[in-house]
């Protein structure tokens, strides 16, 4: 990762202080695609850990998408339609901190399924949704156990890009830094022909 200066604003927002310097954050990440599209526009941080005091969410912790809404209250910003959502739990310290026993009862934090909550993405017309975990929802429904079911209602049923496995520290550290939670976003996949997934080189630009 890198960072560069430069007065690049975020679109679509009003000027802040700290938008006259921008920072470039590569992201190595994971993205599941359908195409080889370029995706540049605005993008929210929402740092689930940070708004709940924690250095990183447990295994199997759930939000929702008023979780979503009033961490970016507390933020001081809004998820506006068609913005791409950046979800930091910084789950994968684990990984670091235990070793093979990450893997011991393996259930990731996430977002968790409700009809309300497709309903949510669905009317804000939520492009792409990008997070530091390896499946970008909670791995069993707490409910009913069934294993990953907003993959089908939000990227088969909807369209919703889903970005995994996306390293957000230094981005996570710059918004609480100077208060700023929005930027420019694209990421680039590969072109390969008939591709359901692909790496990508994002970046975040403030």
């Amino acid at each position: 990762m890198a960072a560069i200066a430069s007065p690049v604003q975020p679109i679509g927002r009003a000027p802040s202080q700290g938008s006259v310097r921008a920072n470039l954050l590569a992201i190595v990440c994971i993205t599941l695609v359908f195409g080889s599209a370029l995706f540049s526009v605005n993008n929210v941080l929402l740092d689930m850990a940070r708004f709940r005091d924690k250095d990183n969410l447990a295994k199997g912790e759930t939000f929702t998408h008023e979780d979503l809404e009033a961490c970016a209250k507390s933020q001081g910003v809004s998820i506006e339609p068609r913005d791409i959502l950046v979800i930091r739990t910084n789950f994968l310290k684990l990984f670091f901190d235990e070793g093979p026993a990450f893997y011991e009862g393996f259930n990731e934090p996430g977002l968790t399924y409700s009809p309300e909550l497709v309903s949510w993405f669905q009317s804000r017309e939520i492009p792409n949704l990008v997070t530091d975990t390896i499946a970008n929802e909670v791995t069993y429904e707490p409910n009913t156990g069934f294993a990953l079911p907003l993959h089908c209602a939000l990227m088969r049923n909807l369209g919703v890009t889903l970005t995994e496995i996306a390293d957000l520290e230094q981005l996570a550290a710059s918004c609480a830094d100077d208060g700023q939670y929005t930027f420019l976003y694209a990421a680039a996949p590969l072109k390969v022909h008939r591709a359901t997934g692909s790496p990508v080189n994002p970046l975040a630009i403030k």
